[in-house]
């Protein structure tokens, strides 16, 4: 088997890809404009661009030369805070070295004040208010303020999945919040998202983010309780398995991490139509907090395959 890009399996977004690499900007607005519908659209489309090395060096001239091109903005913004992130690395607060903290405060502060100009022009933007969700929480400007932020960009996009889920990292208590927080704000807005919506299971998020912070052992416990076995069961058939589900990129993300969470809770028989559907390239997704990624993967599938009988 092997690790993948969500994007890989989706030939326009690699066409974005393409083209931010050649630094094509017309090619790159053309190939956006062919596929972004909503906000999480471009959220996917984004996310590989934001991992681009040096991509804001060309994105920051274009964007002096176009200072109304939200386009523009949302790209080099999105960049700027994958680049923060970067700097910073995913080390708690406590052990990180001056070096890393001033990079990434400095880059962050660079992408807000973008943020800053860019929502003066365009205050209707729900991506520019999600990623303002984003930069908030890194610099630490509280909870009350993320939370606004977080309201304006939900008022304008109620079901923008990667709004949401920036929203729910921020009550994580690892920064502003608690797990119970957390999981009411996830099953709150699952529950009020449209079927077939990503946002539908959006719990999922929340229980990789136990897997990554808590004992192990706690969380086999967990994801083997069946009041969590059916509120999986329920996020996916209200999402991936919709007949209204868009299938994107994030389609596979969220497939990858029920079937890992489904095993985790040896709910074998369920996490088998998500391995199905992956089969031996899936996204990386949430595998990344395994000892041995490619390794769990394997045993899990076939695990699930043993257990369904295929």
């Amino acid at each position: 088997m092997q690790f993948i890009e969500a994007t890989d399996r989706f030939p326009p977004v690699g066409q974005v890809v393409d083209a931010a690499t050649r630094h094509d900007w017309p090619a790159l607005r053309q190939a956006i404009a062919g596929i972004v519908r909503t906000p999480d659209d471009f959220a996917q489309v984004s996310l590989p661009v934001s991992r681009i090395p040096g991509v804001e060096e060309w994105l920051a001239p274009l964007l002096e030369a176009e200072p109304d091109n939200n386009l523009i903005a949302a790209l080099l913004i999105d960049r700027l805070i994958t680049l923060a992130w970067d700097k910073r690395s995913g080390a708690l607060a406590k052990n990180l070295t001056p070096t890393q903290i001033v990079g990434f405060t400095e880059t962050l502060l660079r992408a807000e004040q973008l943020l800053l100009e860019q929502l003066t022009r365009h205050p209707a933007d729900p991506v520019l208010w999600s990623l303002r969700v984003t930069s908030g929480r890194g610099l630490g400007v509280g909870l009350a303020e993320i939370r606004r932020r977080y309201r304006r960009m939900y008022a304008l996009a109620p079901d923008f999945y990667e709004g949401a889920s920036r929203f729910l990292i921020a009550l994580y208590p690892k920064w502003y919040g608690t797990y119970d927080d957390a999981l009411a704000f996830a099953r709150e807005r699952a529950a009020g998202a449209r079927d077939g919506s990503p946002l539908a299971a959006l719990p999922v998020a929340y229980y990789v983010e136990q897997w990554r912070m808590e004992p192990d052992d706690d969380v086999k416990a967990l994801l083997a309780r069946p009041e969590v076995h059916e509120e999986l069961m329920i996020a996916a058939h209200r999402s991936v398995w919709s007949p209204s589900h868009v299938v994107t990129p994030l389609t596979l993300e969220l497939h990858s991490d029920l079937a890992m969470l489904l095993g985790i809770g040896r709910w074998w028989a369920d996490a088998w139509p998500h391995f199905r559907v992956l089969g031996m390239y899936p996204p990386r997704a949430g595998w990344d907090l395994m000892a041995d990624p490619p390794d769990a993967y394997q045993k899990f599938y076939l695990a699930a395959q043993e257990v369904a009988g295929q």
